[in-house]
């Protein structure tokens, strides 16, 4: 059975991000965008704990992670 990642979607204070993760996906952007966040809330999302960073700490709500089979 193959399982890839579908999407991540995060709950914020304020809104709802989604993050859809094709096939390959990479990120990139300047230095305190976010890109690390995304990683360590899919890890989060699948049992590791969670980095509390002040972006974290401020407005995180849920995360859900999205697979397709």
């Amino acid at each position: 059975m193959r399982i890839r990642l579908g999407q991540l979607v995060v709950t914020c204070r304020r809104s709802v991000e989604r993050v859809v993760l094709a096939e390959f996906t990479y990120f990139h952007g300047e230095i305190g965008s976010g890109k690390s966040t995304i990683a360590r809330l899919i890890d989060f999302v699948f049992g590791g704990g969670l980095v509390e960073t002040k972006a974290i700490q401020s407005e995180f709500v849920a995360a859900t992670l999205d697979l397709v089979l």
